[in-house]
């Protein structure tokens, strides 16, 4: 989860009430963060990935502030109405469709204020927009903009400009193939024929989303208003990160003024400060949390996590803030309820039924399974059933296949589920390769598949993966562990050598039972060994146990 660090006196002067760092570690925790610690003024949270509108210290002023009762309720932020222009040519539909903008006028540049810009723009890039892939910021000076302001694809080798921070002209091309940033980025651009530009009335860029801005329009000392562009291929991810941004600079006392995006057929002023309305149960509510709340204790409730609301006998009508992501049904609410309640408010109750439990079937045989593997030496680790599509196939040395996917993932470290445990097990041994080994570990977890036969679309199994990582680690050492777990389990089984790109070729094969493949074992390729900066030899065996 993303940590950001802020100076406990800007924070404070935008709060509006000075605090000890004592009563913000208290209170802090209680919104929604983990508080990391504090070395003299300066204090570091960890906000959880789906508040991205905490991100910078003033959401968190503005969610603290609502939360202690200094100003409690909705915020009408207010956009101004300007002739500011930016068109959409028809060029950049297929390459990243969507574009966001808003002026910010009377930007006051202190140490404080640069810091909080550049560490949202950054947070936001790796969080909420999915390191740029779904959404990308640019910040200009606008005293470098001339208006009307152009959104296009372009040749990547017929235009040229300095890209920010640097000294010389480049094209496009150039910067994917030698900038830092465009090396980083080229994977997000690099598969279309023309890159998206963003251009001013001079045809001088301004922008090479989603990878640099121009130095034409850096932002410097006397810089005093902002023209603020973020492009993409989702515009609820564009349009939140835009109001997420402009909302923050309103705090610290700037002026939002509206820009007309138009594409020749329609027209739309952004940003857009607009509230979505939700109707809140207060029987619902109470309901699920436990509690006998009145209406207006739950609409009290509502008001300090910083929402509007109007009432009508048990129904709340509640008017969600533009800058809010994650509110998407009434189970939010009743979370944002709770957390102004209080967890710790909350009291434990017996429940008013009396049941004697037993051991599932599934169990008894899993801890059978976990038992001889503990009693080879092995031990157990717990991975994150979410995973990502590099880890499953790149790293992999594996081809694409239809996985479960994510549809807002609020991170780019998990984006998917796990469809088989490998992938995350290595991930397992990347990040334990500096410890001693031998390192024999093994895992019994879920893994999800696609499945049009089930009412979800998705086919849950069980699977054990077991794999040992030391110098001599060999195909014979682990096809011994796996005829003895066999044997144990009173499963008859044979083995039929395959190809495999994840594995050394002759040195891999599935694992049948009945004709029927249940799971593979083998050494691992070097290529995968590298990919997760590993040095020593691991062999694997993966085993749907729900096959079994």
């Amino acid at each position: 989860m993303p940590v950001i660090s802020f100076n406990s006196k800007d924070f404070c002067k935008l709060v509006g009430k000075n605090y000890s760092k004592d009563k913000l570690e208290e209170l802090m925790p209680m919104i929604g963060m983990e508080w990391e610690g504090s070395e003299g003024d300066e204090i570091s949270v960890e906000v959880f990935p789906n508040r991205p509108d905490l991100l910078s210290v003033e959401g968190l002023a503005r969610a603290f502030r609502s939360f202690t009762g200094l100003k409690k309720g909705l915020i009408n932020y207010k956009v101004r109405e300007s002739n500011y222009e930016l068109i959409i040519d028809k060029s950049v539909k297929t390459v990243r469709p969507i574009v966001a903008a808003a002026v910010v006028k009377g930007i006051k540049l202190t140490n404080d204020s640069v810091k909080s810009l550049m560490q949202l723009q950054e947070k936001l890039h790796l969080t909420h927009a999915r390191n740029r892939a779904k959404a990308a910021i640019g910040v200009h000076d606008l005293r470098a903009v001339k208006f009307p302001v152009t959104y296009a694809a372009v040749d990547p080798k017929s235009v040229r400009f300095i890209p920010l921070d640097g000294s010389k002209m480049m094209t496009p091309e150039q910067i994917l193939a030698e900038h830092p940033k465009g090396i980083k980025y080229a994977g997000l651009v690099n598969k279309f024929t023309a890159y998206p530009m963003i251009l001013g009335a001079d045809d001088e860029v301004l922008s090479f989303p989603p990878v640099i801005n121009s130095e034409l329009t850096k932002i410097r000392p006397k810089t005093k208003d902002l023209f603020i562009d973020v492009t993409g291929t989702d515009e609820f991810t564009v349009n939140k990160a835009l109001n997420i941004l402009t909302t923050s600079l309103i705090e610290r006392g700037s002026k939002v003024h509206s820009v007309t995006i138009h594409d020749g057929l329609s027209k739309k002023k952004l940003p857009n400060f607009n509230v979505e309305l939700m109707n809140l149960n207060s029987d619902y509510c109470n309901s699920l949390l436990g509690t006998n709340f009145s209406v207006k204790r739950v609409a009290g409730l509502i008001s300090m996590m910083g929402f509007g609301y109007k009432i009508k006998e048990n129904l709340l009508s509640i008017s969600i803030p533009c800058y809010r992501t994650d509110i998407l049904h009434p189970i939010d609410l009743v979370e944002d309820v709770a957390i102004a309640y209080g967890y710790m408010n909350f009291k434990a109750e017996l429940p008013s039924v009396s049941t004697i439990g037993s051991e599932l079937l599934i169990e008894g045989f899993l801890n059978q399974v976990r038992d001889f593997l503990i009693g080879n030496g092995f031990l157990e680790v717990i991975n994150w059933h979410l995973t990502n599509e590099e880890a499953l196939f790149n790293k992999m040395n594996a081809k694409e296949r239809a996985i479960v996917k994510i549809l807002n993932p609020k991170t780019t470290d998990f984006t998917v589920l796990r469809d088989y445990l490998t992938p995350v097990m290595l991930g397992f041994y990347s990040q334990n390769r500096h410890n001693d080994y031998p390192q024999n570990v093994f895992e019994i977890g879920e893994v999800m598949k696609l499945d049009s036969t089930e009412s979800t679309g998705v086919r849950e199994d069980i699977n054990l993966c077991f794999s040992v990582a030391h110098s001599s680690s060999n195909y014979s050492e682990v096809k011994g562990v796996l005829d003895n777990l066999m044997k144990v389990l009173g499963v008859a089984y044979s083995i039929k050598e395959v190809d495999n790109s994840s594995f050394i070729n002759g040195r891999v094969a599935e694992v049948m039972v009945n004709k029927e493949s249940v799971g593979f074992i083998g050494e691992l390729s070097p290529e995968v060994l590298i990919s997760h900066e590993l040095k020593m030899p691991i062999t694997v065996c993966e085993l749907n146990l729900s096959k079994l």
